[in-house]
């Protein structure tokens, strides 16, 4: 986990960290920056504690909208989903240190990652398959705008092995680059490498594909079809605007997010709102 692998002897990563906890609803917005102690507990709750944002609330989630659905699961699907609530519920009220949280977090992240796989190899290419995509690849596109804007606010002379760790790049950096991190392969590779399907070209470029489709399937549902930010990524320069201190680079990332939240509420106003019966039948076509 970042927090774990944080460097002791560089406190300059720690306010970057502490921004992207207050983001996630992790820590109170508005507040002096935590003490490890306060850092600490705030963490635990986030694993625990199910009125706060974090891993109890979103697996109760979870849980939750998969029992509406168990007889689309498959039987390896639905025995994870439980494997994970029965695991969080029998730690549930134990004080534990925080190598421990730490340690729960890296076995959840496994687990997250074989309910994707479960996602990726057998589910039926239908258009619920299409909006589990594009959900997936909204949430990331707008993750990684925030971790980016963070990492462009701090220090210009970072390490950025933080960066790459936290946006799962790093293997891929070390098979390109033999040096250190550096700001304009570490940003080539996060926002404009569309072979990375870690960067924000992938996922945008996905999220274009995707829109033309239900257009296909169903017909026009809004404005935004991301043909802008595909457009937006080919007009980037890499010698002036992949760099810290970008104004460009800057304004685009603010702009992704918005874009994509936009995308989603219009998917969601058109498909999942059920307003009228109308809607129902439109989809179920």
């Amino acid at each position: 986990m970042l927090v774990d692998e944080m460097p002791g002897d560089d406190e300059r990563v720690r306010p970057i960290v502490v921004e992207l906890l207050r983001q996630g609803g992790i820590l109170p917005a508005g507040e002096p920056d935590p003490e490890d102690v306060a850092l600490a507990r705030s963490l635990r709750a986030a694993v625990a504690d199910e009125s706060r944002p974090g891993l109890a609330s979103g697996l109760r989630t979870l849980a939750r909208t998969a029992s509406h659905l168990r007889e689309r699961l498959s039987l390896d699907n639905w025995r994870t989903l439980n494997r994970m609530a029965r695991g969080l519920a029998s730690q549930k009220g134990q004080p534990r240190a925080l190598a421990d949280v730490l340690g729960e977090l890296d076995i959840a992240i496994g687990q997250f990652t074989t309910l994707s796989g479960y996602a990726l190899d057998g589910m039926t290419r239908d258009p619920a398959w299409r909006f589990l995509s594009i959900g997936r690849r909204v949430e990331r596109l707008q993750s990684l705008c925030a971790i980016l804007q963070q990492a462009l606010a701090g220090p210009p002379d970072t390490d950025l092995t933080w960066l790459l760790r936290l946006t799962d790049s790093i293997i891929t950096y070390r098979a390109r680059y033999s040096t250190r991190p550096e700001w304009l392969p570490v940003l080539d590779l996060l926002v404009r490498d569309e072979a990375n399907p870690r960067s924000i070209a992938f996922q945008v470029l996905g999220l274009r594909d995707f829109v033309r489709r239900l257009i296909e399937l169903f017909g026009e549902f809004g404005d935004e079809r991301f043909e802008g930010p595909a457009a937006d990524l080919q007009r980037i320069d890499p010698a002036t605007d992949l760099q810290p201190g970008s104004e460009r680079l800057a304004a685009l990332l603010e702009q992704w997010h918005e874009t994509s939240g936009r995308l989603a509420e219009q998917i969601g106003l058109r498909f999942f709102s059920h307003v009228g019966e109308s809607s129902r039948q439109t989809f179920a076509t």
